[in-house]
């Protein structure tokens, strides 16, 4: 009997949400399941720069698969080496008309430097047009760091300006001949944070139905 009355419960909080407030991921292939390993074409991402990015097994948190990053730098060579990025508002990854304007909404994902060499980062940004012109401040930015994963978890206001997901990875050589930074990234997710409006909606429709249930 509990365990039904939870099931109804779920269906109305579902039911009774308005639309575009689902929990539905509005990343494109953000736990990188979509293309065979060894793929240097990632469905969602748009590679900025010359690097080996790969799909690899095993994943970094989510599926059986993440994005690495890897690249060979010698001692006299510096500077990045790599970057992919999801940019909603050319439709690469998401379909910008699935934004609202000032809506708010969820960002996560992790991040783990395999290396010791280099530095990998995830970057968030937000265009936003000011006196000065365009300009992107950061969301958020979390740095890898060998051997941990470490996660993003950010809600921000879309603005209407173009918001970005960089994943990325710098190297430079140690003087000693050549290193190879490597990094991995996994399961990224842009999700609409409810309104407490909603969430009053959702527990209405929840103890209504439950009503209706012991009265039957």
């Amino acid at each position: 009997m509990r365990n039904l009355s939870a099931v109804l419960v779920a269906v109305t909080a579902t039911a009774v949400l308005p639309a575009g407030l689902a929990s539905a991921n509005l990343i494109t292939n953000g736990s990188f399941e979509q293309d065979a390993v060894g793929s240097t074409t990632i469905t969602g991402f748009a590679q900025q720069s010359n690097i080996d990015a790969v799909i690899v097994t095993p994943a970094v948190s989510d599926g059986s698969q993440a994005l690495q990053l890897s690249a060979a730098t010698t001692s006299s060579s510096r500077g990045r080496y790599g970057s992919f990025v999801n940019d909603f508002g050319s439709g690469v990854g998401v379909d910008s008309t699935l934004l609202t304007i000032g809506q708010e909404y969820r960002i996560t994902g992790d991040i783990q430097q395999i290396s010791t060499e280099g530095n990998s980062y995830i970057n968030v940004n937000q265009e936003v047009n000011g006196p000065g012109g365009r300009s992107f401040p950061a969301i958020a930015v979390v740095e890898g760091e060998a051997g941990v994963i470490k996660s993003l978890d950010e809600t921000f206001v879309y603005n209407g300006g173009r918001l970005r997901l960089a994943l990325q990875l710098d190297g430079f050589g140690g003087g000693t001949g050549t290193v190879t930074p490597v990094a991995r990234f996994d399961n990224f997710t842009l999700t609409v944070v409810p309104e407490p409006a909603s969430l009053a909606l959702v527990g209405a429709g929840g103890l209504a139905l439950l009503g209706r249930r012991r009265s039957a």
